[in-house]
C-alpha cells in the first residue's frame, strides 16, 4: 500500500472530478471498446497465445492500451507542459513563422 501510495497521489479530490464528465467517459470508453476488440481479435484470428509470436502479439497489444491510458492520464492530470517564459527559437526563419511572436 505504501508504494501505491507513494506512486499515485491526489492533492484532491478536484482532480478525481475531471473523470466524471461524459467526455472523459466516452474517450475511456472508446479505449476500452477498442482495446477489447483488438485483444479479442487477437485471440481469435491471429497466432495462437502458446506460440511465440502469438504472445509477443499479444504482450504489444497491451503495452498499447497501457502507453495509451498513461498518456491520456498524463495529459489529463498533468498537462501538455510550457515553454519558459520569454523563449524563442534559435533560427531566425523558424521565428519568423510562428504566429505568436
Amino acid at each position: 500500500m505504501g508504494t501505491f501510495c507513494s506512486v499515485i497521489k491526489f492533492e484532491n479530490l478536484q482532480e478525481l472530478k475531471r473523470l466524471c464528465h461524459w467526455g472523459p467517459i466516452i474517450a475511456l470508453g472508446v479505449i476500452a471498446i477498442c482495446s477489447t476488440m483488438a485483444m479479442i481479435d487477437s485471440v481469435l484470428w491471429y497466432w495462437p497465445l502458446h506460440t511465440t509470436g502469438g504472445s509477443v502479439n499479444f504482450i504489444m497489444l497491451i503495452n498499447w492500451t497501457v502507453m495509451i491510458l498513461y498518456n491520456y492520464f498524463n495529459a489529463m492530470f498533468v498537462g501538455p507542459g510550457f515553454v519558459p517564459l520569454g523563449w524563442k527559437p534559435h533560427h531566425w526563419v523558424v521565428s519568423m513563422l510562428l504566429s505568436f511572436l
